[in-house]
Parts: structure tokens; sequence; C-alpha cells
């Protein structure tokens, strides 16, 4: 499990997605990374940036579904 998705476990409820699955632990790293703009960053700058948007963030929920629905 990427290092932040531990911390974020009201997207994988928000999103329907289960955090013991490996592919569903992929899909949704990979839409909160496209949603920040950091597809290619380490984890660390990952986290580091949802703490500054705010992991309860609603536009970063918006944004991270509407990555999933693509």
């Amino acid at each position: 499990m990427s290092c932040y998705l531990r911390h974020l476990d009201h997207l994988f409820v928000e999103t329907d997605l289960d955090p013991l699955n490996k592919q569903d632990r992929k899909k949704l790293d990979m839409a909160v990374r496209l949603s920040i703009g950091l597809v290619d960053s380490p984890c660390n700058k990952v986290w580091m940036k949802i703490k500054e948007i705010g992991p309860e963030n609603k536009d970063l929920f918006a944004r991270v579904k509407q990555e999933l629905a693509k």
C-alpha cells in the first residue's frame, strides 16, 4: 500500500474500493496522484501535498472520483 493510503481510509469508503484488494489500491493511488498532478512523484511528496490540501478536502474527493470515472 502506498505510504499515504493508510491515512485515507475514508476515500476507500467514498469510492467503494476495497483497501485489501491490490488492484483497488493501485487504482485509488493513481487517481489521487492524477488529481493532484504528482503522477511520478515519490510517495512522501504525494502525502505532503495531500496534507497541504487537507485529506478531508471535498474538492480532493471530487477530483479523485472524477479520475476514477475515466
